[in-house]
């Protein structure tokens, strides 16, 4: 039986970033700071929660190949429970290239999912998400996440998604979630709304007890419960934001099941991300939880 309080479910690649001084559109441009390490939205969220102290755990599918076998080493290495991850037989893993913008740490992505199938949901993935707390899910693997909320709703675990990118049968998942955090760009796409009072009350018309939006630099805002809030992020000297949404998701669930509450969870998830922008890469850049309170506490003196 699964340990773990914290499960993500979804998207797990390899990742190749590097920087570049301009993302080219129909040009050239040479990569510097080129790294490989692993990714994907649930994935990293996962391994940012373990990163910080959270017995946690990941349900996904990767190909028996080479970038298979660095994604389960990666997950291990950090102490991750990998027993629902499904390794298919004579099939790929997803790949994902990300340039970042040397001056500014923008990025661009692409990815893509390999030749594995779709995941299905056995009765031991099953049993795993019955002995979680909560379920963070990302927009992938839909059709098991679905049921994975099913089977949440029936043990009273909470949901948690990441919203991201449009995908099929995304809206089965944001009607149902318990804690909807979006990207400003998906909240637009989603509702077919531009006006942010407007995509607000339409995220809110669902189960969600949170409904937050995240917008890079410029912060967040949402609502708990019928408390609007909004906050300004952390201004720390900006290297490479790769990851930083899916950091910030991590971060937050920490701190929810650290019973911070929803406001100092929203914090601390925000310190969190700002401290992996300053370096380059993912993974490698997410830093401590003692860095991360030492770091929000010397802001706060500095201000």
């Amino acid at each position: 039986m699964s340990n773990a309080e914290l499960l993500g479910i979804g998207f797990c690649a390899v990742d190749y970033v590097g920087t570049v001084p301009f993302i080219p559109i129909d040009s050239k441009v040479e990569i510097k700071n080129l790294k490989k390490q692993c990714g994907g939205a649930s994935a990293t969220a996962i391994f940012t929660a373990a990163r910080l102290g959270l017995n946690a755990g990941f349900i996904g599918k990767v190909g028996d190949d080479d970038l298979g076998k660095k994604i389960m080493e990666d997950f291990k290495k950090e102490n991750i429970d990998v027993s629902g991850v499904v390794v298919e037989k004579n099939t790929t893993s997803a790949v994902t290239f990300v340039w970042v913008e040397e001056k500014t740490g923008k990025r661009s992505i692409a990815w893509n999912l390999g030749s594995k199938s779709p995941l299905k949901l056995s009765k031991l993935e099953k049993s795993i998400i019955k002995s979680a707390k909560v379920i963070h899910l990302d927009g992938h693997e839909n059709l098991a996440a679905i049921e994975a909320i099913k089977i949440a709703r029936e043990n009273k675990i909470k949901t948690s998604l990441d919203g991201g990118s449009i995908t099929p049968n995304i809206e089965r998942i944001v009607k149902e979630t318990d804690f909807l955090i979006v990207s400003e760009e998906f909240a637009i796409k989603f509702t077919g709304l531009d006006e942010k009072d407007s995509f607000l009350k339409k995220l809110r018309q669902y189960k969600a007890e949170l409904v937050i939006v995240t917008c890079g630099k410029d912060g967040y805002y949402g609502y708990i419960g019928k408390k609007y809030i909004e906050k300004g992020p952390f201004k720390v000297n900006v290297v490479d934001t790769t990851g930083a949404g899916d950091v910030f998701h991590g971060a937050f669930l920490y701190g929810y099941l650290k019973s911070m509450g929803f406001e100092r969870a929203l914090e601390f998830a925000s310190a969190v991300a700002a401290l992996k922008c300053t370096k380059f890469g993912v993974r490698t850049a997410i830093p401590s939880y003692k860095d991360t309170v030492d770091f929000i506490k010397k802001y706060k003196e500095e201000m």
